[in-house]
């Protein structure tokens, strides 16, 4: 091989690929989407069949992931869709399961779970019928388990996500049962406060204490040596906020206080305010009015939730709180109509996403019968 050879750049498409992996990898996903979309338009021109779907389908793959790091929940699907179709035809039943999932938590975040119970039970027998992919069935599990939430079906859900760590337990994949573990404390503290709005104190409280057991498992698993600090920081918060629904104060205080030792290592602002609500909402139940007050007026101010939209909801719920409490009649009037201002906003946005879900459905199956 000469050196000419030896030193040629990459094909068009491959290096965009390659960029868009970087980009993806750096949590850069305006950039990784870019990419993805130049690596997918030069794939149209390759003549080799097999090599234009394989490298399609990674590009769009990639574009389904920064679609949805970015909150294209849409977009998110499309790409999804259109990466499993070409990854069926090469017979990548993992990469197929994955696009499925994504796909179910695309349209169940944009509120249709609906269309998201038959993507997510197609990837869960997918990846349970076959013995390679033990390590994703634990994941396929738990978005089943996140859609059947969606529905209104709490007990389905938590028997799913105590399968999919029964699964992640078998498989003997230290980061799958880390990953199992984080995701039903967070679906069950989810489904706490959702019971709790919808009135239902004592099955709130009933499943609070049901919570209390995985914790309790979670706990030898808090420091694995492959864990990331951000992986760190996450089993420690999910596990204290169960914790704090369950009354027991002073274990979700050393769990906090260790996290926010942490934070300093980690670069993610949405995780910082995640911790900080969490520390807020402790300070609240233990009565400590002015350091919940500090804690919750950087979030509250403007632009302090840019990095965490889903947090702007629960925040104004706490803050309502310990309003309420401090006796300040004006700024819980003015919170009051925040609140209801976002609820509106939020709705609108849903129903806007839908739509546009909608659309993407409509051109996913205009192309798979031109196909």
């Amino acid at each position: 091989m000469s050196n000419d050879t030896a030193l040629s750049p990459s094909p068009p498409c491959e290096s965009w690929l390659e960029r868009a992996r970087q980009a993806n990898d750096a949590h850069q996903a305006l950039e990784a989407l870019r990419c993805a979309e130049q690596a997918e338009q030069c794939s149209e021109a390759i003549a080799e069949p097999d090599r234009r779907t394989r490298l399609g389908a990674e590009a769009a793959r990639l574009q389904a992931l920064a679609g949805w790091a970015l909150g294209r929940h849409a977009l998110a699907y499309a790409c999804a869709m259109r990466a499993r179709a070409r990854l069926n035809a090469g017979d990548d039943v993992d990469g197929v399961v994955a696009m499925l999932t994504l796909a179910a938590l695309a349209a169940c975040t944009v509120g249709l779970p609906d269309d998201a119970l038959p993507l997510a039970v197609e990837a869960t027998e997918l990846a349970a019928a076959t013995p390679a992919l033990f390590k994703a069935l634990p994941s396929a599990l738990g978005t089943l388990a996140h859609v059947h939430a969606a529905l209104g079906q709490v007990e389905q859900a938590e028997l799913l996500h105590l399968q999919a760590l029964s699964r992640a337990r078998e498989a003997g994949d230290g980061q799958t049962l880390v990953r199992a573990y984080a995701n039903a404390l967070l679906a069950g503290a989810l489904a706490h406060d959702s019971l709790q709005d919808q009135g239902h104190e004592a099955q709130a409280q009933a499943l609070a204490q049901r919570q209390l057991k995985l914790v309790f498992q979670a706990r030898p698993h808090l420091d694995e040596p492959f864990m990331s600090e951000r992986q760190k920081i996450v089993l420690r918060l999910n596990s204290a906020i169960c914790l704090m629904q369950a009354g027991r104060l002073d274990e979700a205080d050393g769990l906090l206080s260790q996290s926010m030792q942490m934070l300093g290592r980690v670069e993610n602002d949405s995780l910082a305010d995640s911790l900080h609500h969490a520390c807020a909402e402790l300070s609240l139940r233990r009565d400590h009015l002015a350091e919940a007050q500090a804690l919750l007026a950087p979030l509250l101010s403007t632009g302090g939730l840019d990095a965490s939209p889903f947090l702007q909801e629960p925040v104004l719920h706490t803050a309502l709180r310990l309003y309420q409490r401090l006796g300040d009649a004006a700024r819980v009037d003015q919170l009051n109509k925040r609140l209801q201002r976002l609820k509106q906003d939020l709705k609108e946005q849903r129903e806007q996403a839908a739509s546009e879900l909608r659309s993407a459905q409509a051109r996913v199956l205009q192309a798979l019968h031109k196909a």
